[in-house]
């Protein structure tokens, strides 16, 4: 019964290539801060709803939904994966800001201001780690917006 995704039903086809993606963004998420690792690996791996979160939490809905969309959306940037894989191949110095842009999803200013850089110089870090991990990613989008 395992035949190749192009040969399977339309239906089942799109069923393995969602959990194929799922599978992709749970082993990039392990470069996640871990609360937002656990939470992603909650809902994503075990089919937690995020109704059942919110309850478990004691918080709203929205607001798990809210920061499950920022995760996504974070996961889903096309040097997210790539940087994920490869954070240990680029140089010392701006695995920080990677770290901090990508990963815990700051913005520019903030990374800047954590590290005690100007924004030229998080600019040009950024911009060095896309040229490193290029071949990996799908293309070379803004890393994050300001």
């Amino acid at each position: 019964m395992n035949q190749p995704a192009h040969i399977l039903p339309d239906g089942r086809a799109r069923l393995a290539a969602r959990r194929g993606r799922v599978e992709r963004i749970l082993d990039a998420a392990r470069a996640l801060p871990p609360t937002d690792r656990a939470l992603l690996e909650e809902i994503l791996g075990r089919g937690t709803t995020p109704t059942q979160l919110a309850r478990a939490a004691r918080l709203p809905r929205w607001r798990v939904v809210r920061r499950l969309r920022r995760i996504m959306r974070r996961t889903r940037h096309p040097l997210f994966e790539a940087a994920a894989f490869h954070l240990d191949s680029l140089p010392a110095r701006i695995r920080p800001t990677v770290r901090l842009a990508l990963f815990h999803g700051l913005s520019l200013r903030s990374v800047a201001r954590r590290r005690n850089l100007s924004l030229h110089q998080v600019r040009k870090q950024l911009d060095q780690a896309r040229s490193l991990i290029a071949p990996a990613c799908r293309s070379s989008d803004d890393i994050t917006s300001d």
